[in-house]
């Protein structure tokens, strides 16, 4: 839909939430004449804090923040009872590094992408965990990143044309141990989320 914030020239990195929410409202289409408020991080938080005790929250920082930002950032998920189910997130280690100067009771979590970190430097960083991209996911470097302590998840980006399986069958079985038949059970943490309602998932095992 987009912003409009009447014309004003807003830098959302560089904007408090309040000013925001005040400012900015959703653009209408022909399908939807609503001007809805900007979802801002408090009040998404404090929507997931209200419909389920059990969800974990995975924040991901894209942008460097300044010191008054990263205290704002971290207080949302105390204020609404969230802090021992949120992990922050990033690609960039300088960032979580930040978020540890301020916090290191903080999980935190490091995408890996285009070669493998060896796993020894990542638990050097007293990390929670790691996000693989699946091209670098290996069964030996899962089991290495195991091994150091490191809670481990793997992600893919889909091409929708190019049919592209969610997960490679050895990233696969290095997460799961195999019962019987065709039953597997799931030996790390996986990420979820509420679903949407009317949401359509599409993937090569299927659609939910």
């Amino acid at each position: 839909k987009g912003l409009d914030c009447g014309g004003t020239d807003i830098r959302v990195s560089q904007t408090t939430w309040s000013k925001l929410r005040a400012t900015c409202h959703s653009k209408p289409t022909s399908v939807d004449a609503t001007r809805h408020p900007v979802p801002t991080l408090d009040g998404t938080l404090e929507a997931i804090a209200a419909a389920s005790p059990n969800t974990w929250v995975f924040l991901e920082l894209k942008t460097d923040q300044t010191a008054a930002q990263r205290k704002a950032f971290l207080a949302v998920p105390t204020e609404f009872g969230l802090r021992e189910r949120t992990v922050v997130t990033s690609a960039e280690l300088s960032r979580l590094r930040a978020i540890r100067d301020a916090d290191s009771s903080v999980r935190r979590m490091l995408f890996v992408s285009g070669a493998p970190v060896p796993a020894d430097q990542l638990k050097k960083e007293k990390l929670w965990g790691v996000a693989v991209e699946q091209e670098v996911a290996t069964a030996g470097y899962i089991k290495q990143l195991q091994a150091a302590g490191l809670t481990v998840m793997v992600w893919v980006v889909n091409d929708a044309s190019g049919g592209r399986r969610t997960v490679t069958d050895a990233s696969f079985r290095a997460g799961h141990r195999h019962l019987d038949g065709d039953r597997w059970q799931r030996t790390g943490r996986v990420g979820v989320r509420p679903a949407v309602a009317g949401e359509r998932i599409d993937t090569q095992e299927g659609t939910s």
